[in-house]
């Protein structure tokens, strides 16, 4: 399981850790590779793989996608609504 964390005051204090999971997943799916960045506004963005778009009826690879997901600014990471506007970053699986 992947988690992070931030600091809105320069690292003197931080929230709890948030689990990195793909939004709006039931039950939640882990995230692969994920990868956070955060910008100066306070948006959060995670970049990471996934296996949903796979079928495994055509046993065509493994059906891995790149997504990127956002986090607005000011909004707790920790609430799921928090996050939005998820975008696949691939065409087709690989």
């Amino acid at each position: 399981m992947t988690t992070f964390s931030r600091s809105i005051d320069g690292g003197r204090t931080w929230e709890a850790p948030a689990r990195s999971t793909i939004p709006g997943s039931t039950p939640p799916q882990p995230t692969i590779l994920p990868a956070v960045q955060g910008s100066a506004d306070g948006t959060i963005a995670v970049g990471y793989y996934n296996f949903r778009m796979n079928n495994p009826a055509t046993n065509e690879g493994a059906g891995t996608d790149a997504w990127i997901v956002f986090c607005r600014p000011g909004a707790g990471p920790t609430n799921p609504a928090s996050w939005g506007s998820e975008v696949r970053l691939t065409d087709t699986p690989f």
